[in-house]
């Protein structure tokens, strides 16, 4: 039995979903298939908090599915089939989304287009003292792709915050910028490769929550041109998180 996997029929629902994302920074929900608006993605994160906007145009759900139009503008990478190296999402936010909702709405039929995780606290174990206060102390340029812009090119903010979170996306951080910093990335470009990921292939009509802060996640090169999921960014209500009613 898979310790992250929740029915959409089990009694706890909503609660139950708040725990497990609490204790564990991660949940798979069996919803049904052939939900192409994410109605039931929505509702899950309208009762677990709120959604946050990706862009200046209000979108609280982000379609990620190959756009060739957009590849040949330099648009950016979940619109692709290419894979996408681990990251958290929307690191360039200050304060980052904590959390992620993606649902499946067409899964890759011929196997790409895997979802990829490792846990920022296996990442930081292998870091170095130093390195670590380089992360937490030094304030690195991340650029904001220009789909998400929201009036800003970039932001100037720490990796490391909080007790063990982490923002990150390499291909987006001023390497000029960070100067003698770089260094401390390389490490941590090094620990996230030791790791040993979760792989997960992820079927139509699955939910994956996700703590964007305790997890980065990636994926393997897409090869179905088909495949489409949907995206939320959102932050979790205290009183959900705490229910313990079930």
């Amino acid at each position: 039995m898979n310790p992250f996997k929740i029915h959409w029929d089990d009694e706890c629902g909503v609660a139950a979903l708040g725990r497990l994302l609490e204790r564990r920074g991660m949940a798979l929900v069996e919803a049904a298939p052939g939900d192409p608006h994410g109605r039931t993605m929505s509702w899950i994160v309208g009762e677990l908090g709120t959604a946050q906007e990706h862009d200046s145009l209000g979108q609280d759900v982000w379609n990620i599915r190959y756009d060739a139009s957009a590849e040949e503008n330099g648009a950016t990478r979940s619109l692709t089939m290419k894979s996408f190296p681990f990251h958290t999402d929307g690191s360039f936010e200050e304060p980052p989304p904590r959390y992620l909702a993606q649902y499946v709405v067409k899964e890759d039929r011929f196997g790409g287009g895997e979802t990829l995780l490792v846990k920022a606290a296996s990442v930081l174990r292998r870091l170095t003292a130093p390195t670590c206060e380089v992360l937490r102390s030094t304030r690195f340029r991340f650029r904001v792709p220009a789909e998400f812009d929201k009036g800003l090119p970039f932001r100037d903010v720490p990796i490391l915050f909080g007790e063990g979170l982490m923002r990150y996306r390499r291909e987006i951080i001023d390497d000029e910028a960070a100067g003698s910093a770089r260094a401390a990335l390389d490490e941590l470009d090094a620990a996230i490769e030791s790791v040993e990921p979760v792989r997960l292939r992820l079927r139509s009509g699955m939910i994956l929550l996700l703590d964007n802060a305790r997890f980065l996640h990636a994926r393997t090169e897409v090869r179905d041109p088909e495949r489409h999921l949907l995206r939320m960014r959102f932050s979790c209500n205290a009183p959900v998180m705490q229910d313990s009613k079930c």
